[in-house]
């Protein structure tokens, strides 16, 4: 059995692009193609299987980011941007050999992440402030919190310089968000006794909400 798996890895490892195209396998035909041309093997048939195999893999990841863009979540916004950059990382290095089309294709996509990432920004904070307006009504603890790590991930998309006003959110949701708790402990215990960072944990809250 052992020998069999080994023999069919020994197979899949020595696949060739045109076998990885046929199999549907085009990130593994895109990437042979791509080694065999840097490693100077001019073969024309390369190219056409690389172009191919990018066109299949444009497709693909197009149709999964509409998907991922038709949510409400900014953090599916978030995965999508975060799959094209992955795309341009995968495709660039192929631009000596399919200039062009290709060009065409990663100029759209860095248009793409840039017309993205405010839009990022724009959402969490929207959603911060909302989340915001309702602990103002309820003072429920665990609106303020997720309205911090909204603003939070804001800030992952605001560019080089962070808004004054998006510092003083997030320092009113991590107060409006933090539990006081007071600890009163019998001889002979003490704080000093207690392992490091056990007091000030609480299952299910991160430590940034307890004072």
């Amino acid at each position: 059995m052992k020998k069999y798996i080994y023999l069919l890895l020994l197979l899949t490892a020595c696949q060739s692009p045109r076998q990885a195209f046929e199999a549907g396998d085009y990130d593994k035909a895109f990437k042979k193609a791509l080694d065999r041309l840097e490693h100077g093997q001019g073969d024309p048939e390369l190219r056409v299987l690389m172009r191919r195999s990018a066109e299949q893999i444009l497709q693909r990841e197009h149709d999964v980011r509409d998907q991922l863009y038709a949510s409400d979540d900014p953090a599916d916004w978030a995965e999508a941007l975060d799959r094209n950059a992955d795309l341009q990382e995968q495709l660039s290095p192929a631009l000596p050999y399919l200039q062009g089309t290709l060009q065409y294709e990663l100029d759209g996509l860095q248009s793409e992440y840039q017309r993205t990432r405010p839009l990022i920004y724009q959402a969490y904070l929207d959603r911060g402030r909302q989340r915001m307006l309702e602990f103002d009504t309820t003072s429920r603890k665990s609106t303020a919190q997720a309205a911090y790590f909204d603003f939070r991930h804001a800030e992952e998309y605001a560019g080089n310089s962070v808004e004054a006003a998006l510092d003083s959110l997030v320092k009113a949701a991590r107060k409006g968000g933090t539990l006081q708790a007071r600890v009163e402990l019998a001889p002979p215990f003490s704080i000093a006794s207690i392992p490091s960072g056990r007091w000030t944990t609480l299952p299910g809250l991160p430590g940034t909400f307890i004072s």
